[in-house]
Order: structure tokens, then C-alpha cells, then sequence
């Protein structure tokens, strides 16, 4: 893990980033050690490589309005464990602030852009919808630009906010993480509109336990713009799934989403917006996530191309068969029963939507019966599923947990 950071800054020092050259304007504060209080507006500026190890307190804390954090082409280094809860730089409620060209190593989060009203941490099983916030951020304004965030164990970049520009930065390596079971690993997650990502870098491929590999998620988006961002997937997970860029909005406007790369994902692209030039290789499941919604849809916008992965074709580590293959992801619990192959298949029936509710309830509780943790809240409040679909549901899960042949899921299922 050292010759990679230290690789990376020499890669970020001369150049591998648009680091603005020329006149460089004046600091109003200087940044020597950590952790720091930024609680004045001003320009601060890193005038050292700095390594942080504590893990109590976040390395980065802005308190004002209206402030550049300038790294100078410099680092933090964070304590680079799973264990590891602390963010790099981190803000609540904040308006008018840039972060630029700085190297953040190591930390929990990147960078983190919330509401103090909410947890940021709920986003780390965003694909449940109970965990949804859509209530207006009250951060505006933000820009990060010029910026290399590698190693961080749950997200890269967390943004959730109004007017804000993520361009030109590189996230590398996102998770795994100890901190929580099935944690999600993402690149660039995000909350809000009128808002600009563009000329990114996101390699990743460690989410945790049933947790989902993202490239690029955006909530709301009215007015927003994800372009020409390229997004690597190096493997596949064994129980969850990679998605490209993730879109989900509430009202207003599509976001649009074109001229993107993607490689080594699931499912690339959606499920709602204004897609057009988007290429995506070493697809397993599908171009677009498949979703319906009464008010929403993915549009084509035409120029979206999907090459599918070929057995033995590519350098991704793992197996490129589409985890939500019914037959196949029944056949991975048949041969290993337990907690994550249950929840896999839960998973895999819901992408049917309502017309398997039964299928993927019963599911849940089989995954439950293994004390999978999401499993149990998703069994213990009902989320939402009809009382006629939950008792035809523990029907279905009984027969399930006393079979050990694949031929009966079937039969079960029919």
C-alpha cells in the first residue's frame, strides 16, 4: 500500500492532475499539522505533507462559509485501516467553498459535503429505500476540483448540496471497511441539483459483505450534467453486484447523462435520466438497470453502446456471470448455504419488481433465518410488503430452509 500512495503523489506532483500553474495567489491561513478547525472564511492552504493518525477526530473540520482549502499539490494521510471512522475533510450546511488540487490518502471518507440534520453514514446501503432522504440539502455552492482521494474504505466523495461542480478528480480503491456490514463502495455519491460531474476517474472493486461496487450515484439531479467520466471496475464481486452511474431522481428535470466510459460493471447505466454516447464494456447483466416507476423512466437519447463480458476475456478477477441470473444464483445457494448467498438471491428476485414480491420476501426470510443483518430489519418491519405476500411469502421460505435440492426451488417457486 506505500509504493501505491507514494506513487500516486509523485504521479500527482508533476502533473497528473490539471494542477493550475503560474502566479499562485496568496493564503490567508496557513494548514501545518492536524486535525484543524477551518472556522474563518479565507483561502487555507496545506504547506506540508501531513500523515494523521488518530482516529477520533476528523482531519478536516470547515466551520465557515465561504473558504479554499488549497492542497498545493500536497497530502493528508489518513490511518489507511478498515477500522478507520474518520473523514478527511468534512462539512455541514456549508455554502461557498472550494477544495482543490490535494491528495487525500486513507480515510474513511474523502470528502464529505452534509446535512448536520441527517447521517451521512445512511448511505451506505443506499440501494434500500427506507434509507432514502430526499429533503432539500442544505449545503450550497461546492466545488472540488483537481483532486486525488485514494483509499478510502466506504466513499471517495460524498457531496449532498445544491450548485456544486465535482470535476477532475481521481478516487482509486474505495473499500472494504470493517466498520459495517455490507457497506457500499462508491466513488462519487451524491445528493441534490443543479449540478456538474465531469472529467472524473473512479476505479473501485472492495465493497463489503452483500454491499454494491458504484462508480458515480446521483439523487434528485434536476439540472444536472454526469459527463465524460471514465469508471473501471477490477473485479467482480462474489455477492453483490458493480453499478456504472447510479441516477435516481425525485421531480423535476432528468439529469443527463452522456459521453461516459464504463468497464467490468453489472448493470452500467440508470435507472432514470437522459442518456446519450455512453460506452460500456465487459457488461454482465444489462446496459440499463431496469426499474419502473409510475412517473419516471430511462430515456435513450441514442449513441449508448453495451459490449457484454466473455468468459476468459478481459483482467477483471472473479465471475462475470450476472449475479441476478435467477438459476445461477440459486445454484450458488444450493451449493453454500448461508446468510450472503440467501440474501443474493432476494436480491436477484427483486430486480422482477412487483411481480415477485412473494419470491423475494422469501428469500429475505431465508436470508434472515442466517442472521444476515440487513435481512433481519427488512423481515422484522415487513418494509412495506403487503400482509397477503408476507404469509404466502414464510410458506415459501419453510420449504425453501427444508430443501437441499435445487430441482424444489423450482418446484417451490412455480
Amino acid at each position: 500500500m506505500k509504493a501505491k500512495f507514494f506513487f500516486m503523489s509523485l504521479f500527482l506532483i508533476v502533473g497528473g492532475l490539471s494542477w493550475a500553474k503560474g502566479k499562485v495567489s496568496k493564503c490567508d491561513y496557513d494548514i501545518s499539522s492536524l486535525p484543524v478547525i477551518v472556522n474563518k472564511p479565507g483561502k487555507w492552504c496545506l504547506n506540508k505533507n501531513l500523515t494523521y493518525s488518530n482516529n477520533k477526530q476528523d482531519a478536516i473540520t470547515i466551520q465557515s462559509n465561504d473558504v479554499t482549502i488549497d492542497g498545493n499539490s500536497l497530502y493528508i494521510k489518513g490511518p489507511n485501516n478498515l477500522d478507520t471512522v474518520i473523514r478527511g475533510i468534512i462539512a455541514y450546511d456549508r455554502q461557498n467553498i472550494t477544495i482543490k488540487n490535494i491528495h487525500i490518502y486513507g480515510f474513511h471518507t474523502g470528502i464529505l459535503f452534509a446535512d448536520s440534520t441527517m447521517l451521512a453514514e445512511s448511505s451506505m446501503y443506499f440501494g434500500l429505500d427506507y434509507l432514502y432522504n430526499y429533503t432539500e440539502p442544505k449545503s450550497n455552492n461546492i466545488v472540488i476540483k483537481n483532486v486525488i482521494v485514494e483509499n478510502p474504505t466506504l466513499q471517495g466523495i460524498h457531496v449532498r448540496g445544491n450548485n456544486f461542480n465535482i470535476k477532475d478528480v481521481h478516487v482509486i480503491d474505495v473499500g472494504p471497511t470493517r466498520t459495517y456490514p455490507h457497506a457500499f463502495a462508491t466513488g462519487i455519491y451524491t445528493v441534490g441539483n443543479l449540478c456538474s460531474i465531469e472529467r472524473n476517474l473512479v476505479k473501485l472493486g472492495n465493497a463489503t459483505g452483500n454491499g454494491e461496487n458504484v462508480g458515480i450515484a446521483l439523487y434528485m439531479g434536476s439540472g444536472c450534467r454526469i459527463s465524460n467520466n471514465d469508471i473501471v471496475f477490477d473485479k467482480w464481486l462474489t455477492w453483490g453486484r458493480n453499478f456504472g452511474i447510479w441516477t435516481k431522481i425525485r421531480k423535476g428535470e432528468y439529469p443527463l447523462i452522456e459521453n461516459n466510459s464504463i468497464s467490468g460493471a453489472s448493470y452500467a447505466l440508470g435507472p432514470f435520466g437522459l442518456f446519450r454516447g455512453n460506452i460500456a464494456t465487459n457488461v454482465s447483466c444489462s446496459l440499463f438497470v431496469k426499474r419502473k416507476h409510475p412517473k419516471f423512466e430511462n430515456v435513450d437519447l441514442g449513441g449508448n453502446v453495451a459490449i457484454k463480458w466473455i468468459p476468459g476475456n478481459g483482467s477483471m478477477q472473479g465471475d462475470g456471470t450476472c449475479p441476478d441470473d435467477i438459476p445461477y444464483a440459486e445454484s450458488r445457494y444450493a451449493s453454500n448455504p448461508g446468510a450472503l448467498s440467501a440474501y443474493s438471491v432476494a436480491i436477484a428476485w427483486g430486480e422482477g419488481g412487483a411481480a415477485t414480491l412473494v419470491e423475494t420476501f422469501a428469500w429475505f426470510i431465508v436470508a434472515a433465518h442466517y442472521k444476515h443483518e440487513l435481512a433481519l430489519k427488512i423481515v422484522e418491519g415487513h418494509r412495506g410488503y403487503p400482509d397477503d405476500v408476507v404469509v404466502q411469502a414464510e410458506i415459501m421460505a419453510k420449504k425453501i430452509l427444508s430443501s437441499t435440492k435445487l430441482a424444489l426451488y423450482s418446484e417451490i417457486m412455480s
